[in-house]
């Protein structure tokens, strides 16, 4: 990498990325400390044109002093920004449902334990609401199973447009979806879903020259529901309101 230069460490202190500092500078001071017999870590730098991008930095202390100070470290850094690029393609592929380019059930699971152990940590309430569209099994005889994976994908587009970027939103499986929520009540995601489902009513959906309608239910449930979290059982609850919803006449939420 020509334009670093002579990558020191005061140098590289104004240039690392916040979220990376902490972690290179426990790696670098295990190596200085000998912990380490050598030196590396990947990290983001600030560019000269202001872009953020990935290096692998290599290094070894040659040079000590009688007390066991570094005085002359050898490294070299190299550019990664287009092997990370790939990598974050490969893990999006991985996490994310092919069809609607929603998470995956698997990576919805990941992410919720990480949720629960945060509950547990700092009790910050998150609820968890799981959406099923309504004869479903109608649009793909009527319409074609192309014509379902449309209906699929446009309502994906509409969750993705209604919920807050840290949300988390995933094909449960087949035409059933799953929406966890942190820092919010069921009663506060009734609301958000029942938005949601007052525009799909309202709404057709134009696929080739047939207009198709849908609707969905919905069960809600949150972390204050229990004393301690079971993530099966949390999910569980959640599908037993859909279910209520279902045998009530379906189009409705459920919390």
């Amino acid at each position: 990498m020509k334009e670093l230069g002579n990558l020191n460490k005061k140098s590289l202190e104004l240039l690392i990325h916040l979220d990376d500092f902490s972690k290179n500078e426990e790696l670098l001071q295990n190596h200085f400390s000998k912990k380490l017999p050598y030196y590396e870590n990947e990290f983001r730098i600030r560019h000269k044109n202001k872009n953020w991008i990935w290096v692998s930095s290599h290094g070894e202390v040659l040079k000590w002093s009688e007390n066991g100070k570094p005085l002359l470290m050898f490294g070299i850094q190299l550019d990664i920004t287009e092997k990370k690029k790939v990598e974050e393609r490969i893990l999006e592929a991985s996490i994310r449902d092919p069809l609607t380019n929603l998470y995956n059930r698997r990576y919805i699971f990941d992410r919720l334990n990480t949720m629960k152990s945060k509950y547990e940590r700092q009790r910050e309430i998150f609820s968890i609401a799981i959406l099923d569209l309504d004869f479903f099994k109608n649009v793909n005889d009527n319409y074609g199973h192309v014509a379902g994976d449309f209906i699929l994908q446009e309502f994906s587009k509409i969750l993705n447009n209604r919920f807050r970027t840290f949300d988390l939103i995933g094909r449960y499986g087949g035409e059933e979806f799953i929406v966890v929520m942190a820092s919010c009540t069921k009663e506060i995601a009734l609301k958000r879903i029942e938005g949601i489902l007052e525009e799909i009513r309202g709404r057709e959906f134009i696929y080739e020259k047939s207009k198709i309608k849908i609707t969905f239910s919905c069960g809600i449930a949150d972390s204050e529901e229990f004393e301690n979290i079971i993530l099966d059982k949390f999910i569980d609850l959640a599908d037993q309101k859909l279910y209520k919803a279902k045998k009530l006449g379906r189009n409705m939420v459920i919390c």
